[in-house]
């Protein structure tokens, strides 16, 4: 699974937009859709649910997060058991 398909995901579910979200990653409003559109297309179900009032999480797209979150988590870690200067990961 590709890594920055899931930060535009976890952006996207943050800021409840596709244009807050590009704002956030300094990329482009329809660079996001692409990318939410291609994880929902690799994972067969639609994380997000459309509408006036913005976008929100669907059950399947909750649970993904949790998993997502503690990804993040694990790789800050990772990165940080192995810095040579012990300095706490940054990005």
């Amino acid at each position: 699974m590709d890594w920055d398909l899931c930060k535009t995901f976890v952006a996207v579910a943050e800021t409840r937009s596709f244009a807050a979200a590009a704002r956030q990653l300094r990329s482009s409003h329809p660079t996001v859709g692409r990318k939410i559109t291609e994880l929902e297309s690799q994972l067969g179900i639609p994380l997000f649910a459309r509408s006036n009032d913005g976008l929100s999480l669907t059950s399947q797209g909750r649970k993904f997060r949790e998993h997502v979150e503690a990804m993040a988590a694990a790789a800050l870690r990772a990165e940080a058991a192995v810095s040579a200067t012990g300095a706490q990961a940054r990005g």
